[in-house]
């Protein structure tokens, strides 16, 4: 059949765009590679590239991709053995299935955001997925990162359009629902840890702490949850290890479910750990001797409130740690913590702390407390320097006690800073008051009592390496078995330096202090310390003065010490000396007085002197007393071998002058060794005394005395006698015991008697005419025996033997005398002490003036 012109015209028209159609086809089979990474390049993101492609098309089996290499600065995606097909055409269903998929991850991939883009990604996870998108099924998927050591497996199948599984090193469920992306996850941390020796290797110095295999291969189940917008997730774990730190122990315990909430769009993260709380339980501290833990403590960590982390900032609203057992509680609450991403960090804490010390420490010196300590303040940091400050800091301690010490009750407030900048390693600022109510405390069997006290103290380091510490320090009727004071004060300042040494100064202040029945209104002590830290040694001078007037010093080094009194005036011992023995008036000369304690000695060495003084004693007087001897003092015995004392006069009524006298100590026995001088022209001497046994004995000898100076005592006008007796007296002090029995005395030689115009022997003359033979006697013996009893009444007995040379007749003649002694003396010292007093003898230059 012949076609017409126009109906072959018309099939040349057909023909032609089918000839043309399989051609292009031809050639687009022929050239698929190229032609495939061309068109790719348009699409793709920049600096991404296909590096590589090989597919084929298949009427039968769809398409068959070879081989896919996509590549992106650090990132590299291969796709291989890959079927696309159609398996229902008029639902435009197919599946995609995907034999290997790998993915190398470098450590030089970056990602790079538009920051000026703002779309809603909201929008790219729909309700449902479009039933044409090909079902997915992925036989090997191989993740390879520079985080890992080893490559991560895994295998996905899509089971419906709405759901997949995702198998290998890691099991999951993801759906989508109601426009929602879900998944949940069971997994360990075991799992990521063993992929990555970096991990790996943190947590290797803490291996002999916890017990990570326990603790890592706790199982955890996570649901997540993703609508475009937001990614959740909640994370159901118990993860639990035994803990264990110098010899101390405890079982770690986490049980809860920690709540995450990713919003990609505001790019902001919240974490909810209020039902995930932290807890270690104590089972033991076997290092710890002094310090006994009970076996109920246990330590809770929670987070009450959201974390959140936006806009570069981490903001922590609380956090809580509570040590606490059936007792005691300890509460440290971490409050508005806010952290950004250039470690700024700013947090408010609390410390409240209550608890009874009874049964935990494992020694005398601290055996029981309550104790309640609030404290807040703020914590300041940065990459450079941080700060801790105190805002309020309360501490009461009551019912403190050791072993030898007892406390009612302390309350203080306090305030702290410490700070950490690159020029100063640690700057600290600490100061505080602490108020004290009766104390006692029980020392080398001697108790004392502070019924109330305060300390205030202030401590700094200047330097690095230096520390300043000052103290001022008040206590209250304050008591003891030894003595009581109303008030000690002391302003202490304590300077540390780099060197370890502590230098210590200030001042101690004591108010109204009783010894027994003696008061000392006030001692002033200036402090001079020096105290060196390795090794240990201090030492030390201590400037005291009593009721600002009589001084002294107490110095130490190591072990030894002294105490010295320098030169100064009796006078000053006045305050005291009235308190013990009022009769005794000091009036002038100096004292001084020194004692030393040598370690190496055992003992106390001193020494006392009295240089010219000059004092009374009810009508007594001494003066120009002088001593200066060595003594020791050995477990509180006293030893002092033959002290000489000098004493240019002792004025008993009658004075004795160039006195001398030797004494001895040893322990508890006192003796008298001798005491000699010159009495009425002749002189004196006792022998040797015991002056601590309830009787004591000794002679008095008597040599040469005046016999015109005696006489003179009697106060007898016209009485005249020449020449000098000499005796014996044996002394006997005891209780109603007589002083002086049997004593005897006799002249020494011939003398003279001369009798004129005395009133009372005129009288007994004119009774007694033969007594005119007295008025003129030269005898050549005098002599009389001496009784004298304990109330100071004399017995004499005069026997005169010789001649009156005007009737030249012999004279024998013996007189009883008696007369109280004591009220005698006590008459002429009266009258001399009103004639001649010290101070008017110091005033007319007859005696030298002490200091």
């Amino acid at each position: 059949m012949t076609l017409g012109q126009s109906q072959s015209k018309m099939l040349k028209w057909i023909v032609l765009p089918v000839l043309i159609v399989l051609l292009m086809s031809w050639v687009s089979y022929v050239f698929r590679n190229p032609i495939g990474q061309f068109v790719g390049s348009f699409w793709l993101p920049e600096n991404t590239q296909i590096s590589c492609i090989d597919y084929d098309i298949s009427v039968s089996e769809g398409v068959h991709i070879n081989q896919l290499c996509v590549d992106q600065v650090g990132l590299e995606l291969r796709i291989e053995d890959a079927f696309w097909r159609v398996t229902d055409v008029a639902n435009l269903q197919s599946s995609l299935a995907i034999s290997r998929l790998h993915i190398k991850h470098t450590q030089d991939y970056t990602t790079q955001a538009d920051s000026n883009e703002d779309s809603d990604i909201a929008t790219l996870v729909p309700k449902t997925l479009p039933s044409y998108l090909p079902i997915l099924t992925i036989k090997q998927a191989v993740i390879e990162s520079y985080l890992l050591d080893l490559p991560l497996h895994l295998t996905l199948k899509q089971r419906t359009p709405q759901e997949l599984h995702l198998g290998g090193d890691l099991n999951a469920e993801i759906a989508l629902e109601q426009g929602k992306l879900a998944a949940q996850v069971s997994w360990n941390i075991q799992q990521i840890m063993s992929m990555s020796t970096t991990l790996q290797q943190a947590i290797e110095p803490y291996s002999s702490i916890v017990d990570w295999p326990a603790l890592l291969a706790s199982p955890i189940v996570s649901h997540l949850s993703f609508d475009g917008r937001q990614l959740f997730s909640e994370h159901q774990m118990q993860m639990q290890s035994p803990v264990e730190y110098n010899g101390c122990s405890a079982q770690f315990l986490a049980d809860g479910k920690l709540v995450a909430e990713w919003d990609v769009v505001a790019q902001s993260f919240r974490v909810n750990l209020h039902h995930l709380p932290v807890k270690f339980t104590q089972t033991g501290c076997a290092n710890l001797t002094k310090v006994i833990l009970p076996a109920d403590l246990v330590a809770t960590v929670t987070v009450p409130k959201v974390i959140v982390f936006q806009n570069k900032l981490l903001e922590v609203p609380e956090v809580n740690v509570v040590l606490s057992n059936n007792k005691d509680n300890l509460q440290l609450q971490i409050l508005d913590s806010t952290i950004d991403t250039d470690m700024n960090i700013q947090t408010n804490y609390s410390v409240l702390l209550s608890a009874q010390l009874a049964g935990y420490l494992d020694t005398s010196y601290l055996q029981q407390a309550l104790i309640e300590l609030d404290s807040k303040g703020v914590i300041e940091a940065n990459a450079a320097q941080w700060s801790v400050r105190s805002t309020q800091s309360n501490l009461l301690v009551e019912q403190l006690q050791g072993h030898d010490y007892e406390l009612a009750s302390s309350q203080g407030k306090y305030n702290y800073t410490v700070q950490h900048s690159p020029d100063k390693a640690i700057a600290v600022q600490l100061s505080g008051n602490q108020s004290v109510a009766f104390l006692t405390s029980e020392l080398g069997g001697s108790s004392a009592t502070m019924e109330q006290g305060s300390i205030d103290w202030v401590l700094n380091n200047p330097s690095n390496e230096a520390w300043h510490l000052q103290l001022d320090v008040v206590g209250q009727k304050v008591s003891s078995s030894v003595a009581n004071l109303s008030q000690i004060r002391s302003k202490i300042e304590v300077n540390l330096d780099a060197g370890k040494l502590a230098h210590i100064t200030g001042t101690s202040v004591l108010t109204g202090i009783s010894l027994d029945k003696y008061t000392i209104k006030k001692v002033d002590v200036t402090h001079a310390v020096d105290m060196a830290l390795e090794p240990f040694s201090v030492t030390g001078k201590h400037d005291f003065s009593l009721n600002s007037a009589l001084t002294g010093l107490v110095s130490h080094q190591a072990q030894s010490y002294s105490i010295e009194l320098p030169p100064q005036s009796v006078k000053l011992l006045k305050p005291w000396i009235k308190q013990f023995e009022p009769k005794l008036d000091p009036v002038s000369g100096t004292f001084s007085a020194k004692l030393n304690n040598q370690a190496t000695s055992g003992g106390v060495q001193g020494r006392v002197s009295l240089t010219d003084v000059s004092l009374g004693y009810d009508d007594f007087q001494v003066l120009m007393l002088n001593i200066d001897e060595p003594f020791t003092l050995d477990s509180g015995s006293l030893q002092l071998d033959k002290a000489k004392i000098r004493v240019d006069e002792v004025n008993v009524g009658v004075p004795i002058k160039n006195v001398e006298a030797q004494l001895s100590v040893a322990g508890s026995e006192f003796t008298l060794n001798y005491a000699s001088g010159n009495l009425l022209g002749g002189a004196i001497h006792i022998a040797e005394m015991r002056l601590d046994t309830p009787i004591k004995k000794t002679n008095i000898d008597l040599t040469g005395l005046d016999l015109e100076k005696l006489v003179e005592l009697h106060d007898q006008p016209g009485i005249k006698v020449n020449g000098s007796i000499s005796g014996e007296m044996p002394i006997r002090v005891a209780t109603e015991v007589p002083l002086i029995e049997s004593g005897k005395l006799s002249s020494d030689g011939p003398g003279t008697l001369r009798i004129s115009k005395n009133a009372a022997f005129d009288s007994i003359k004119a009774q007694q005419s033969e007594l005119s033979l007295l008025e003129n006697v030269n005898f050549d013996h005098l002599s009389s025996q001496v009784n004298l009893s304990s109330d100071g009444w004399l017995d004499l007995a005069f026997s005169i033997e010789g001649r009156n040379p005007e009737k030249n007749q012999a004279v024998i003649f013996n007189y009883g005398h008696k007369q109280n002694i004591f009220t005698l003396l006590k008459s002429m010292r009266i009258t001399n002490s009103m004639q001649n007093s010290i101070e008017q003898r110091i005033q007319q230059g007859t005696l030298k003036q002490g200091k």
